[in-house]
């Protein structure tokens, strides 16, 4: 692969979801597995206003699959233009070849052209190389409360 190209996702096919959920199905490192998503909830993922669904993409046989992917949303508070990120993975024979970097980088000027004041994101301590790029991209580790109430509530 020479360049990654980050491009967003606009359009749910077929193809897209296969490789989408073939990726999901490796994100989760907890007790619940993540479920595959179905054709309509990733056409509403793509077709949100305030939502990128940034993707990469590398030629396998015939077709363009998707490597890696992650979802940049935006949300305008009181104090200004909220980014987050969210999902970030990379096909595990495509880690260390830049993929994640390229997603990071694309989501950072995107956030920047918006005029977010930073961007959040969240992960999980055992993700250690995806730790290891946040910090190495400039994202500190914040000391912060968060909290989750799992729904529905029994």
């Amino acid at each position: 692969m020479q360049k990654n190209l980050v491009t967003i996702l606009k359009k749910a096919t077929s193809e897209a979801l296969q490789d989408v959920n073939h990726l999901v199905s490796q994100l989760s490192l907890g007790p619940t597995p993540c479920k595959p998503l179905t054709h309509a909830q990733l056409k509403e993922l793509v077709s949100q206003k305030n939502a990128f669904f940034l993707t990469v993409s590398a030629q396998e046989g015939k077709r363009k699959k998707i490597i890696g992917f992650q979802i940049l949303y935006f949300v305008r508070i009181p104090s200004g233009v909220l980014a987050v990120l969210e999902d970030l993975f990379v096909e595990e024979p495509y880690r260390k070849w830049g993929v994640g970097r390229s997603l990071m980088e694309y989501a950072i000027v995107a956030a920047e052209k918006r005029g977010a004041r930073h961007i959040s994101l969240r992960t999980n301590p055992k993700r250690e190389e995806a730790n290891k790029l946040y910090q190495h991209m400039g994202f500190h580790l914040m000391t912060t409360n968060f909290y989750r109430i799992n729904l529905p509530r029994k």
